[in-house]
């Protein structure tokens, strides 16, 4: 079977459609681009070793490149408070790197990593791509998050930490992305958006560690900002998909 380039098929139809809604059927080729990427991933996190990769998409414009590093660590090596696994990434923009979006992805394999972890770890990677895409997508647009974005996990005063990262994730910019993301992933995982949603609560504010959380929910300023930031994505996904929210409740 031929297949057909979604993304051109579109860009080919553009003319008979509102330009409202050409903007959205090309924004969910983004959907595309990131099932290709994570399954590119994939590839290299089976294999259980240090590797990298570079995926190259000189045709966009601007263009776009995704960077991605495996790395085996030790539980003692990894700051992470992951048990088995982790993690991170960011999107460098075109300005600051000569033209050229960047997606970077780092994944953590701690040393215990077995065949029952792949199943966490790919909605993990799903997630984290497609929101690193939208920031590419808006990029396109010139929408820029706030420079003071949070770099790492610091648990040394959890409601301070709480603030900050409420703020963080409520940029305007950073929901559009964690809303995308998390509806992308629900549909993926064919489960309830919400519970995609305290996924990302419990990475985001808890760094995936069940002490810290039991720590966090005895205080009332800590659940007010995971309560305030859970009803500001919410709003938000209603908002981008009101005709999907109902599907995935």
């Amino acid at each position: 079977m031929k297949k057909i380039n979604t993304a051109m098929k579109i860009v080919k139809i553009k003319d008979v459609l509102s330009d409202e809604i050409y903007r959205e059927a090309f924004r969910n080729t983004y959907d595309l681009f990131a099932n290709n990427i994570t399954k590119r991933i994939f590839k290299l996190v089976e294999k259980l070793k240090d590797d990298n990769d570079i995926i190259e998409f000189n045709k966009l414009e601007p263009p776009l490149i995704v960077v991605i590093k495996i790395r085996l660590v030790s539980a003692e090596d990894i700051k992470l408070n992951y048990k088995t696994f982790g993690v991170s990434s960011r999107y460098i923009y075109p300005e600051e790197n000569e033209g050229v979006g960047e997606i970077q992805i780092n994944v953590f394999l701690v040393d215990n990593f077995s065949k029952n972890d792949f199943v966490k770890i790919y909605y993990v990677i799903y997630e984290v791509t497609r929101h690193e895409l939208e920031h590419y997508y808006k990029s396109k647009n010139k929408k820029h998050p706030d420079k003071n974005y949070i770099s790492q996990f610091d648990n040394s005063d959890l409601v301070v930490f709480s603030e900050k990262m409420k703020n963080y994730m409520l940029n305007p910019i950073e929901i559009d992305s964690y809303a995308r993301s998390i509806v992308y992933v629900a549909k993926k995982q064919k489960i309830a958006f919400g519970a995609v949603i305290e996924n990302v609560l419990f990475r985001a504010f808890f760094n995936n560690d069940e002490n810290l959380k039991n720590e966090g929910y005895k205080n009332k300023i800590i659940i007010k900002n995971i309560d305030e930031t859970r009803e500001a994505l919410e709003k938000r996904i209603n908002e981008i998909y009101p005709r999907t929210i109902e599907i995935w409740r």
